[in-house]
């Protein structure tokens, strides 16, 4: 084969703004949201709370896929050629 080829990694962990809302209501009110929040983690897979907090995807391209995943990326990573900067996160809808 001896073709060229581009190895992608994608890393995506969760942020934390460091505010953390004071909990309002009784104890009554506080442990109702509590046993709220543990029954959706209860239906949750182990793998779905890891990816909700950390996911990584590793994979391979070849020149003409690079060339398409790049054009698909552009509008959110910017001109590849212009110096870097840091960008405010984009968030998709």
């Amino acid at each position: 084969m001896g073709g060229a080829s581009y190895d992608v990694s994608i890393r995506i962990t969760s942020g934390f703004d460091g505010y953390v809302p004071e909990a309002e209501g009784d104890d009554a009110g506080r442990e109702a949201r509590i046993a709220g929040l543990m029954e959706t983690l209860d239906r949750m897979s182990g793998q779905e709370i890891e990816n909700d907090v950390f996911q990584e995807i590793d994979f391979t391209l070849c020149p003409e896929c690079r060339k398409r995943f790049v054009a698909e990326l552009s509008d959110y990573i910017g001109d590849q050629d212009a110096p870097k900067s840091r960008k405010s996160p984009t968030f998709l809808q």
